[in-house]
């Protein structure tokens, strides 16, 4: 649920950059980068989770 929660905020601030005047943007692109990071670590993470989790290598049937 977290991660739906970070996309919905990273979705806000775009359209909150889209919408703002020019003395806002600055401010919000901040914000963004910074939830654009979070994003990005967590899905590293993800990535190498999956990378080192080790599975049993399949094997075929002898015929």
């Amino acid at each position: 649920m977290l991660a739906r929660r970070l996309e919905d905020r990273i979705r806000n601030l775009c359209a909150k950059v889209i919408a703002a005047h020019e003395d806002e943007v600055a401010p919000t692109i901040s914000e963004l980068k910074v939830a654009l990071h979070e994003h990005n670590q967590r899905l590293r993470k993800l990535a190498a989770a999956k990378l080192t989790l080790r599975e049993k290598p399949r094997t075929r049937p002898f015929r």
